[in-house]
């Protein structure tokens, strides 16, 4: 299916999705963002029994691999970040040319994707580079796993079937996040076969193949348990949805589409620094009815002009509400109240940019050259607004990450000179203790130690009282520099 003409559209993609996120390599990692990539989490982790059945595993690996790469170059860990971001938009591409088969209408859904700033963001930026080892690497496995269940649907060969199984089951063991993508694994089918086959006998079909995909995501669960909690809460997930009042899971469902949606405040505000203020729960409140109103339109349309795609409508709507539904049951962060760029949209952007993939193909499926301009008209102003809030947003963070970013540029500079036995007393909030762990580790070699100056479980006057050198790193917002003092 995938032909020569289409590497142009690939090439196209991928330098248009890098011009919107070139800025990812400048970032840098702090706090918990090094989690996974310090001893004393890798030692407990791995020093289990069965350290395969955590839902961190896809993390610790990677913490493992990197810094044994790469040590504190940290721009390399993003440029990872950012091809693998690369690698996964060319998938979707290929996901979207089996799906419509046309090149032009993959190349719309797959630039919406890999551009969409509400869902990405997040999970690419400085917030926690542990978003992207835990829950982005499972994804190059669960894309291609889909794309073998369509093909599975479409071709009825036992080999794909069996191909999308065993990449399901490498996704979900690697992070078991992407449990929560469970849905529109077991309801394509059932769909499928309920608008392909007349015969009752037949539509039931659907129940069977996805089951073992239902069944994968619950053993993963089930294992888990052997070193934590699974996936118990205090209110069952029955008992929250017969509770609607109480739970609030209709508004929060519905909050989250509008968050994934909000870009009235860009548009009204363009032009002016800081846009991503401007996206706040008012705006999203005040906009509700108008955003929930275009997607049953378009849901209503679509399902009455693409008749041979609804069985793919039908999952994005229902998989994107269950993964909505279990995000408010799981409660890990404030639903209602958290508007911009947010991890937990992460794999709605899978099924909701499908979604409006599928309302695009209709548009470029028209007789009149007038509406196929438009469908190109909308995708161009989607890409504008989507780099123009990831540019201010980068603009921003790189600024609040300046004196970390200088700090940690120093250490570095510094090491080969330091005698054994040296202390570095590093400045907070650039270095905390995660980052004093880290860089001790990765080039302390046991002969230097970084600690923070405000360090909660270590005094660095107490430490210094042990070390045989001390030099104390102070940064200067007028230099934007490091002044060096030498203590001991």
């Amino acid at each position: 299916m995938v032909q020569r003409k289409d590497l142009i559209f690939i090439l196209l993609l991928l330098v248009l999705a890098y011009v919107a996120w070139q800025q990812i390599p400048q970032l840098v990692i702090r706090g918990d963002g090094f989690v996974y990539m310090v001893s004393s989490t890798l030692n407990e982790f791995f020093g289990r029994d069965y350290f395969y059945t955590g839902f961190e595993l896809s993390a610790a690996v990677l913490g493992l691999i990197l810094p044994a790469l790469y040590k504190t170059n940290i721009s390399y860990y993003f440029y990872t970040s950012l091809f693998v971001m690369m690698i996964i938009n060319v998938f979707f591409y290929i996901l979207l040319r089996f799906i419509t088969k046309n090149k032009v209408v993959s190349f719309f859904g797959a630039l919406i994707f890999a551009v969409n700033y509400f869902g990405n963001f997040d999970m690419y930026s400085q917030h926690c580079y542990c978003f992207f080892t835990e829950r982005i690497v499972p994804v190059i496995f669960i894309l291609p796993a889909f794309l073998f269940l369509h093909l599975f649907l479409e071709k009825q060969k036992i080999k794909y079937y069996f191909i999308s199984i065993l990449l399901y089951f490498l996704g979900i063991g690697m992070g078991h996040f992407v449990v929560l993508f469970t849905a529109p694994f077991f309801l394509y089918p059932i769909f499928w076969y309920l608008f392909k086959n007349k015969k009752i006998i037949e539509r039931t079909k659907g129940i069977l193949i996805g089951a073992p995909y239902l069944m994968t995501s619950g053993f993963f669960v089930l294992i888990q348990r052997v070193h934590e909690a699974g996936l118990e809460k205090k209110v069952g997930l029955l008992e929250f949805l017969l509770n609607p009042q109480a739970t609030q899971y209709p508004e929060k469902i519905v909050r989250q589409l509008v968050y994934w949606s909000e870009y009235e405040p860009i548009i009204l505000n363009f032009g002016r620094a800081s846009l991503h203020s401007y996206i706040d729960v008012q705006s999203a409140v005040s906009i509700t009815p108008y955003v929930v109103g275009i997607y049953i339109l378009a849901a209503l349309i679509l399902f009455i002009k693409l008749t041979h795609m609804r069985a793919l409508l039908l999952t994005t709507i229902f998989g994107t509400l269950s993964i909505f539904y279990l995000n408010a049951w799981f409660g890990q962060y404030d639903v209602l109240n958290q508007p911009g760029a947010n991890r937990y949209l992460y794999l709605p952007t899978i099924l909701l940019v499908i979604f409006w993939t599928l309302f695009l193909w209709m548009l470029w499926k028209s007789k009149y050259r007038i509406i196929k301009i438009l469908a190109i008209v909308l995708v161009a102003i989607y890409y504008l607004l989507n780099w123009i809030i990831i540019s201010d947003m980068f603009r921003d963070v790189l600024f609040w990450d300046r004196s970390t970013k200088v700090t940690y540029q120093y250490m570095n500079s510094i090491r080969e000179r330091l005698p054994k036995g040296t202390l570095v007393v590093a400045p907070y909030p650039e270095v905390g203790v995660y980052e004093s762990m880290f860089f001790t580790e990765q080039i302390g070699n046991g002969e230097v130690e970084f600690l923070a100056e405000d360090h909660p479980y270590r005094d660095w006057v107490q430490a210094a009282s042990a070390s045989a050198h001390v030099v104390r790193l102070k940064y200067d917002k007028e230099c934007d520099c490091i002044k060096e003092i030498k203590i001991k």
